[in-house]
């Protein structure tokens, strides 16, 4: 039996804490302090570790990003959406108010998508003229492709310099191509018919109708240039009506002169 070196207490040889005041016996005896109620004064009583710091709610509150370094891991660190999903959120909306032509302002790589099947299905169209042939294919979509794209740039340059409107050329490409939401649909009409005709030629009139398609394309440009906010839905619907006139137009002068021709040729054999 030995005495513990702080209250003195008898304990046992190997004990290492004083049952009775609990002090380490390993320390040496000039540490231990004057006893106080039985305990050693510098005991401290227990006390429970502080609870952690949350981390902050996932996702982060509004004005709270970006996150704190190492607050979550890397793949749960998401930005804000990027403007291409925005808009791609809200395309098919944009395509249904817009059926008739709208000024709402559409990504470029989302408002060219309906133009760019237009020039698609107009190169079909003229597909049997040339058997088919890959190397006429693609040279007839890449001249249409042009021309679609030409109209629009060249309608912001009339607005901006002789019209003096101060505009962004996406907004004016975009309105432009809001207008082929129309212009889809005729052309693929008139290709169902340009295929499905054998023999068609310039007396046909399904000829002269898919030829219309590059016609639309210029009369969206007008609409884009002459366009006025909230009347650019009429304005478009009077070009159609006037286009559709001028397509049946050519229909009836391309049907006299080719019988006449033939008359003639006939003739004079």
């Amino acid at each position: 039996m030995k005495n513990c070196i702080n209250c003195n207490a008898e304990i046992v040889d190997n004990a290492v804490f004083c049952p009775k005041c609990g002090y380490d016996q390993r320390l040496a005896p000039e540490m231990a302090r004057q006893e106080v109620g039985g305990y050693a004064q510098n005991q401290q009583p227990y006390q429970a570790p502080a609870p952690q710091q949350q981390a902050a709610p996932y996702p982060p509150q509004p004005g709270a990003y970006p996150p704190p370094q190492g607050a979550y891991p890397p793949p749960y660190q998401q930005g804000p959406p990027s403007q291409l999903a925005i808009y791609g959120k809200r395309y098919f909306g944009w395509l249904l108010s817009g059926i008739l032509g709208t000024k709402e302002p559409m990504h470029l790589l989302f408002a060219a998508i309906v133009p760019f099947l237009t020039t698609l299905i107009y190169t079909l169209s003229n597909a049997p003229f040339y058997a088919w042939h890959a190397g006429g294919f693609f040279l007839v979509w890449f001249f249409a492709i042009v021309f679609v794209a030409v109209v629009p740039v060249l309608a912001w340059v009339l607005k901006t310099f002789m019209l003096k409107e101060r505009v962004k050329i996406t907004d004016v490409i975009s309105e432009y191509c809001s207008y082929f939401n129309i212009i889809l649909p005729f052309a693929l009409f008139a290709m169902i018919f340009a295929l499905a005709i054998k023999g068609i030629g310039p007396s046909n009139f399904f000829y002269v109708l898919y030829q219309g398609t590059l016609l639309f394309s210029l009369l969206a440009g007008v609409a884009t240039i002459s366009s006025k906010p909230g009347r650019e839905k009429k304005l478009w619907l009077s070009l159609l009506v006037m286009g559709f006139l001028l397509i049946l137009f050519v229909f009836l002068l391309n049907t006299i002169s080719w019988h006449a021709a033939y008359r003639w040729a006939k003739w004079s054999w």
